[in-house]
């Protein structure tokens, strides 16, 4: 009878350790790790490693934090009108216009605050216009924001026809291969232009023409 139950027990035991090897084999495979788990970098690392494409529309807590440092610490305003101390100012990057004010002293007794949008955010170079009661101010003037081309030479942006070369030409509005070369022979043969009127004298070039390039080309040197 012990012999018995010896055997028995021995075979539950063999039977336990066997369930065990075999559910440490499959765990892995019947639960796997997510892999939102891991940190982003630590992702397109693996991925790298493993010589697969990395998704380039996955952003990186790396790639934010360049994000934050490419934008400027602080921007200068310049607030005028009815405020206590007018000038420019630095102020942090993200604060608005109500700091402005706040910074400049505060608003006269005579500021007509509703024509000033308070919650508006600061801009670099941005210029406040407080206007007093009753002052007659049109709206788009009260804060003025630098456009992209303010600060430009409008002339480094437009073509010299004394000097372009083919492939410059024909990035003019109207103007292909055939005119670009045109205007080329007629620099070549008759000495640069004078004037941008003188491409009139282009073989192919009418008055329709040179006006949708007039204010793209220079004849500057």
């Amino acid at each position: 009878m012990k012999e018995l139950l010896y055997l028995h027990k021995k075979k539950w035991m063999l039977g336990a350790i066997a369930a065990f090897a075999l559910m440490f084999i499959l765990w892995p495979k019947l639960f796997p790790a997510s892999q939102a788990t891991e940190p982003k970098d630590f992702q397109k690392l693996v991925v790298e490693e493993e010589g697969g494409e990395v998704d380039e529309s996955i952003e990186t807590d790396s790639e934010i934090e360049k994000e934050v440092l490419h934008q400027p610490a602080a921007v200068l305003i310049d607030i005028k009108g009815a405020v206590k101390l007018p000038g420019v100012y630095e102020l942090a990057n993200g604060e608005r216009i109500i700091d402005a004010v706040d910074k400049a002293g505060g608003f006269l007794a005579s500021a007509d605050t509703r024509k000033v949008n308070l919650a508006a955010l600061l801009v670099d170079e941005m210029v406040i216009y407080v206007p007093e009661e009753g002052e007659e101010v049109e709206e788009v003037s009260l804060v003025e924001t630098p456009s992209p081309e303010d600060g430009k030479d409008t002339g480094q942006n437009k073509v010299n026809i004394n000097t372009a070369t083919v492939e410059e030409l024909t990035t003019l509005s109207g103007i292909g291969p055939s005119k670009a070369n045109a205007i080329i022979e007629y620099r070549q043969e008759n000495g640069l232009f004078k004037s941008v009127d003188e491409m009139l004298n282009v073989t192919g070039i009418g008055e329709k023409s040179l006006e949708k390039i007039r204010d793209d080309i220079t004849t500057a040197n």
